[in-house]
């Protein structure tokens, strides 16, 4: 598990309760046990990485470290430039999953990819990656 992982589960707690206290809140970051020695110090550097980004504000009191949301997360501005032909496989793996599932509508166009875009590929990973596991995990049990 990476940093950035870390951070993604770090903005998880923040998105539902605006605040984070080191000393309630850190059993909701789930690490594997190698890295779950360091977990305290993973938690404060993605912390430490969002407040320069300005989104949460650190505050302590004593021992206590809490950090509160400055900026609505759910709806950051995130700005990508991508070629004609990223633009393109994006847009034919999603209109390949749509026709191979039967769905019909929200045809993704190679020149105006969209956050509806990004939200269907994110699906469709999610969905084959469902699918493997249940797969990989009917295949062990037969063995």
């Amino acid at each position: 598990m990476h940093l950035i992982e870390v951070r993604n589960q770090v903005i998880t707690v923040i998105l539902k309760k605006d605040s984070f206290n080191l000393s309630t809140d850190i059993g909701k970051i789930k690490l594997n046990k190698e890295l779950d020695l360091f977990k305290r110090e993973l938690v404060i550097a993605s912390f430490e990485a969002l407040e320069q980004a300005n989104y949460v504000k650190k505050l302590t009191n004593g021992n206590e470290i809490l950090w509160i949301s400055q900026k609505e997360l759910n709806s950051s501005q995130q700005d990508i430039n991508i070629s004609i032909y990223t633009a393109e496989a994006i847009a034919n793996t999603i209109n390949t999953y749509r026709d191979f599932t039967g769905i019909k509508e929200g045809v993704s166009d190679k020149t105006k990819i969209s956050e509806i875009d990004v939200q269907s590929l994110t699906l469709i990973v999610s969905d084959l990656l469902l699918k493997s596991t249940k797969e990989s995990e009917h295949k062990a049990g037969n063995n």
